[in-house]
């Protein structure tokens, strides 16, 4: 924020409505400095919804005004919009607007179905010789595809695979085969872009546990993450 009175109080507000409807917003109070400025990077809140100096503090800080809902599916391919509202009494108020995307540019994204398989997949477009990555949703089931995109564009050949809780697979995560899991791991070894040797599987509370097991029983897996997954 620039161009205000030295030592006057400035409010920048946050406001943002999530994929499902839901409102959300923070508000903090700082104090320009001797330049005319408020610098996120620089200047801590002296009130607000956050405290110390943290330049992503307006975003996590935001609380929701509405009830959270969570039926159904989200396209998580659209961007949300978050407003951004400085004002003081000294200068008025100004609004910036910024279109905040999950999916990075410069990934290709393949829905995956061969030979019974469920999956969303991403890959940096000019990708060769990538590490590939099976990543599995907890007990809530389904696709991660927003988090399969943001591992995919640090350089990564990312398959979200469904086991359960989508059209083509069980309701829910019971009686799901183990072989299934080597479906998937045949399927991107094969790929052009793919090295054949380097594949590990991701997965977060139920999905962490499965990656322990797929990781435990076929040896082409050469790295596990398994996040809060219980032995």
């Amino acid at each position: 924020v620039v161009d205000v009175p030295p030592g006057e109080p400035v409010t920048l507000r946050a406001a943002q409505r999530d994929l499902r409807g839901c409102r959300w917003r923070s508000a903090n109070v700082f104090t320009a400095g001797p330049d005319g400025t408020v610098d996120l990077t620089r200047d801590a809140p002296v009130d607000g919804s956050y405290d110390g100096v943290d330049p992503m503090g307006l975003i996590w800080s935001m609380r929701p005004l509405d009830e959270p809902t969570f039926d159904g599916p989200v396209d998580v391919r659209q961007p949300t919009e978050l407003e951004l509202r400085a004002s003081a009494a000294g200068a008025g108020s100004v609004t910036a607007l910024v279109r905040r995307r999950r999916i990075p540019d410069g990934l290709v994204r393949t829905e995956v179905s061969d030979g019974g398989l469920v999956g969303v997949m991403y890959h940096p477009a000019a990708g060769s010789g990538l590490t590939a990555v099976i990543m599995l949703a907890g007990a809530e089931a389904g696709i991660h595809e927003d988090d399969a995109a943001l591992l995919a564009a640090h350089g990564y050949a990312v398959l979200a695979l469904a086991l359960a809780g989508v059209p083509g697979r069980p309701p829910t995560l019971q009686d799901i085969p183990l072989e299934y899991a080597g479906l998937a791991i045949d399927h991107l070894r094969a790929l052009p872009f793919v090295h054949p040797d380097r594949l590990a599987v991701v997965g977060g509370s139920k999905g962490g546990e499965a990656a322990l097991l797929i990781g435990s029983a076929y040896p082409t897996v050469t790295g596990v993450v398994s996040i809060v997954g219980s032995g």
